[in-house]
């Protein structure tokens, strides 16, 4: 396999970090790419953990809701437009 990036932008990056890590640029690379996909994943996976906890506290505050049918102005506001 062969991945051959001309990018003078990314041999600076992957030479600079290759530097520092004290490996070849390839595992530069590797490592990088590494680091960026485990942290998407987790982000990823935090966001859909994130959501599904907040629809379970939706749904279950939905079921204490008097009326829980009737619209959000009609459960706030009266007849005439008052606060309830």
């Amino acid at each position: 396999m062969s991945l051959n990036i001309k990018n003078e932008k990314a041999h600076r990056l992957a030479s600079e970090l290759s530097g520092l890590l004290g490996v070849s640029m390839t595992q530069a690379i590797i490592a990088a790419l590494e680091d960026k996909l485990s942290l998407l994943r987790r982000r990823k996976g935090t966001e859909t953990t994130r959501f599904d906890e907040l629809m379970a506290i939706s749904r279950r505050a939905a079921r204490h809701c008097p009326g829980k049918r009737k619209s959000l102005e009609d459960m706030l506001y009266d007849e005439r437009g008052l606060p309830r």
